[in-house]
């Protein structure tokens, strides 16, 4: 089962000079555990498209959930925010969570937070996996 998700976003209300900003969701199954692919940025605006995302997800009460920030280019700290609340669902359910975030786009500024302390974070996907799965 697969699901693709395409949030467009109209940023010249929020100030933006740019005048559209793309974030895409992909939803799939790794045996039991749900894996999610978010692509484009996570910012102000996105970051509510993206919690709706997850809590939709989360509704099929997956046994593991991955969050895979790979293809995000940009991540404000409006989205860690998001990635926390996440890992407090999916907690109250008994559901595993897990981030996969590297690079500077992703993984700095989580690391510059403490995010990384809080939450599971992984380089690799099948890592992330792998360790919802235990």
């Amino acid at each position: 089962m697969e699901l693709r998700h395409t949030v467009e976003v109209d940023h010249s209300t929020a100030g933006s000079s740019d005048d559209y900003a793309l974030m895409s969701v992909s939803v799939s199954w790794r045996g039991d555990v749900l894996l999610m692919s978010v692509f484009g940025e996570i910012d102000l605006v996105t970051a509510t498209q993206l919690s709706d995302s997850i809590t939709a997800a989360l509704g099929n009460d997956p046994r593991g959930f991955v969050v895979d920030l790979s293809g995000v280019h940009f991540l404000a700290s409006a989205g860690m925010s998001v990635l926390m609340d996440a890992a407090e669902h999916a907690g109250r359910s008994g559901t595993r969570y897990a981030v996969v975030a590297y690079g500077a786009a992703t993984a700095r500024p989580m690391a510059l937070v403490g995010v990384g302390d809080v939450l599971p974070v992984f380089d690799r996907v099948d890592d992330a996996v792998a360790a919802c799965r235990v």
